[in-house]
């Protein structure tokens, strides 16, 4: 099992394996919609992955909470992607629909992931508080 500390390396693991796991489906996902992967469309898809498994790995500098949630909503958007794109229900418009449910679903994942790490430190800053003015 990963233990997912405050600078441990699980957390390269988990970057790495975010962006493998985006890198791949965003590939497949344009080869079941019939879009010719040429540099432009392999950068574009490459630079996704890249900057969701950076945002993985922040986790490694104390964002753990951003991290995994981040990480769940970033799943969500790849489930969605390839559901899209290989179901065909969009009639022509796989291309566009499965892409912009990604970036959306996926900002919607760090957007949450940004508010409930602000909620847990100040949470946390609340308790230190209240605990020092016991002492």
């Amino acid at each position: 099992m990963l233990k997912l500390e405050r600078k441990s390396r699980s957390w390269f693991a988990l970057g790495a394996c975010v962006l493998a796991v985006n890198a791949i489906s965003l590939f497949v996902s344009r080869n079941a919609v019939n879009v010719t992967i040429d540099f432009s469309t392999g950068g574009a898809v490459m630079f996704l992955a890249v900057i969701a498994g950076l945002l993985a790995f922040v986790g490694y500098f104390g964002a753990g909470i951003f991290s995994l949630v981040f990480t769940v909503g970033n799943m969500a958007a790849v489930i969605y992607l390839l559901a899209v794109s290989l179901s065909g229900l969009s009639q022509g418009w796989e291309d566009v629909t499965s892409v912009a449910g990604f970036l959306v679903l996926t900002g919607i994942g760090a957007a949450a992931g940004i508010v409930i790490q602000i909620i847990m430190l100040l949470i946390r800053s609340i308790r230190r508080d209240e605990q020092r003015d016991e002492k």
